[in-house]
């Protein structure tokens, strides 16, 4: 799989995270334990997911 994908699905993740405890902050979703988790889980799994598709870009080397 192509190393931007990994890297544009980790930013994805981690928005939509920071987008989830933006939106409980400001009372727009109803602030609960389930959605806080949720919302911690793919901020951190963006992070993870995005730090891969860095890696495999590094180890791809530069484009040509």
């Amino acid at each position: 799989m192509n190393p931007w994908r990994w890297i544009l699905a980790g930013v994805f993740m981690m928005l939509l995270g920071w987008t989830l405890a933006f939106l409980m902050v400001l009372r727009t979703l109803p602030a609960s334990f389930a959605l806080a988790f949720l919302s911690f889980i793919a901020s951190t799994a963006g992070f993870l997911i995005g730090m891969v598709g860095i890696l495999l870009a590094q180890r791809a080397g530069p484009r040509q």
